[in-house]
Parts: structure tokens; C-alpha cells; sequence
């Protein structure tokens, strides 16, 4: 019989903390049931396969040179083939199905969910022990092929799940995290433009160098709210109502320095008149999905039901669970 081995792994929101993290303040990262499911077949043929449901492409691993979008899985096989060089042959009789429910190129971190559980699914079949800590680890190459110069949240809350503060330093990314107790009744919209991480990024690097004293007000502002939130989920004192605001004080704080667009902006009103207790762009900007607070799940289906006639919505519920292998 011919073995199957499933994987998951969990996409995820920027819930506070964009452009001002770059510059050491943290970031609020939470998990998302939504993410990416990885299938690995025993084939046989002997060959590796590797096909994209989404796009409908195919490699060939061992014979073609990959598709760029594949490329993050070459640099997770040849990671994996130097740690474990005895175990890298058995990979020839094996054909791996990739499915994301995210939208790529949307700030909902797919290119890290998908080398996470791809990683999780290559490691159970060679007999691996699935340490959490090495397949972050390994994911982290592939998102290096991905990013240039990744921050680690994508990889990180794909493998660990759950909520994060992350700040970044000089020894390192500061890391804690915490398991969500509360309701959040969120919606995901996805503006259907692009996001623009490097544009985005250098945008506000250009902008600080301008006028550094008023960008690093507005971080210092941003940043308190990400620690405020923080302190919510660690007492277990949720008040979506504040939330929400907060929601729109950052929406605001991130319009100020440039990273919102026509369209984000259309979206985030759209919400509010929906009924959203709160709404803003998730990730870099420019592009990309929004967020939206709702005080209910009726609340949030209503809008849902509202604003798909326009753009592509997902209802989205935090996920504790991280990576995981069936």
C-alpha cells in the first residue's frame, strides 16, 4: 500500500506593529485557520514530482530546473539533502500536491505556510523526527529565496501557531507567544492588487530620512498600540470595542506614512460601513488584503455576504495549532 502523508500549515495577519518593526518596535503577528495543505504521495514511478493546484504548474525535481515559483523548494530539498545525505534518495517515487486557501502575494504569509508544511511533509516521509525548531529552521532558507531578507514572523507563526510578539534587535529577533483565548470575529478582504513588500518598505526608509523626527513619532505611536494589544491577549482581557479602535488609529498612522492606497482605502471604508468595528491594511501595503473587527460572526457573514460581490473575502478565525502532519 502506498503511503499518503498530509500536511498543514497556518497562514497569517500583521494585526499591529507594519514598518514601525523594521525599526525595533514589535509587531503583533496572530495565526490563521486558513494556510496551506500539502500532499505527498508515494508514486510509482521513480521520480519527484511537485505540482501547484493553484497555478497548475509541475516540476519535475531531479530533471528540469525549477519554475521561479518553485525555487524555495529546491533550496528546502538541497537543505535537507546536506543535513541528512543518507536519507535524500528515497525522495525518487514520490509526487507532492501543494493547495494554498490564501491568495499569494497578499501579506498573508502562503510562501512561508507552504515551504513549513511542505518542509513537515518531506521530513515525515524520510523518517525524520519533526522538530518543530528544524523545520522552522529549514523553512527560513526557503523564505530567504522568497524575500532576500525575511523578517522570520512567516516562518515562525507557520510552525509555531498561535499569536506573537515579535521585535527585532541587534543578537536577533525577540520572540513571545501566546495561545488566543478570545473570539475574534474577523474577515479578510483581498483588495486584489498585489502587495509590494521591497516598495513599501523603501517608500518609508526614504520618507524617515526626510522627515525622521515625525516618522519616528508616528512608530513610537504604533508601537504603543502593539504593546497595549499585547497585554489584551496576555491578560486575557480582550475588549473588541478598543480593539477596534486601535484597528483604525493604525489604519490612520499607516495611511500617514504612505503604505495605504485608493483601493485599501476603499476596502477599509467599505468594511466600516458594513458594519466593521474596526479595519486596516495586514502586511506591507500598497496592495494586499485588509482586516476587519466585527463585535459578532453574524456581523462579520453580513458584511462578508456584502462586500463578495466586489472582492474576494475569507472569513478567518485565530488558529493556536501550528504546522501539523496527518
Amino acid at each position: 500500500m502506498r503511503r499518503i502523508i498530509r500536511a498543514f500549515s497556518p497562514s497569517k495577519i500583521i494585526l499591529f506593529g507594519e514598518h514601525a518593526v523594521v525599526y525595533g518596535y514589535p509587531a503583533i503577528a496572530m495565526a490563521l485557520n486558513l494556510g496551506t495543505r500539502v500532499t505527498l504521495k508515494e508514486s510509482p514511478e521513480r521520480s519527484m514530482k511537485i505540482l501547484s493546484e493553484n497555478y497548475n504548474i509541475e516540476w519535475n525535481v531531479f530533471n528540469e530546473e525549477p519554475p521561479p515559483i518553485f525555487k524555495p523548494f529546491k533550496r528546502i530539498i538541497d537543505v535537507i539533502a546536506k543535513k541528512f545525505p543518507k536519507k535524500v534518495n528515497a525522495l525518487k517515487g514520490i509526487e507532492i500536491h501543494i493547495s494554498t486557501q490564501a491568495p499569494a502575494a497578499s501579506g498573508l504569509g502562503t510562501s512561508a505556510s507552504t515551504a513549513v508544511a511542505f518542509t513537515a511533509a518531506v521530513l515525515k516521509y524520510l523518517g525524520i523526527s519533526l522538530s518543530a525548531n528544524l523545520i522552522n529552521e529549514i523553512a527560513y532558507e526557503a523564505e530567504k529565496v522568497s524575500h532576500g531578507r525575511p523578517s522570520g514572523i512567516d516562518n515562525y507563526i507557520a510552525t509555531y501557531g498561535g499569536v506573537i510578539k515579535f521585535t527585532r534587535n541587534e543578537e536577533g529577533p525577540r520572540i513571545e507567544r501566546l495561545n488566543v483565548e478570545n473570539e475574534l470575529p474577523l474577515l479578510l478582504v483581498y483588495t486584489g492588487v498585489e502587495r509590494k513588500t521591497k516598495e513599501a518598505v523603501e517608500y518609508v526608509a526614504e520618507l524617515r530620512k526626510k522627515l525622521p523626527s515625525f516618522i519616528d513619532g508616528i512608530f513610537d505611536i504604533i508601537g504603543e498600540i502593539s504593546e497595549r494589544v499585547w497585554n489584551m491577549f496576555k491578560n486575557r482581557n480582550m475588549d473588541l470595542e478598543m480593539l477596534g479602535n486601535l484597528m483604525n488609529i493604525n489604519q490612520g498612522l499607516l495611511s500617514a506614512i504612505g503604505v495605504s492606497s485608493e483601493e485599501i482605502e476603499k476596502v477599509v471604508f467599505a468594511l466600516r460601513k458594513a458594519g466593521a468595528i474596526g479595519a486596516k491594511l495586514t502586511g506591507a501595503g500598497i496592495g494586499g488584503c485588509v482586516i476587519a473587527l466585527f463585535k459578532d460572526w453574524s456581523k462579520a457573514i453580513n458584511a462578508k455576504e456584502r462586500i463578495q460581490r466586489d472582492y474576494l473575502c475569507l472569513i478567518a478565525k485565530p488558529q493556536n495549532r501550528g504546522v501539523y502532519v496527518e
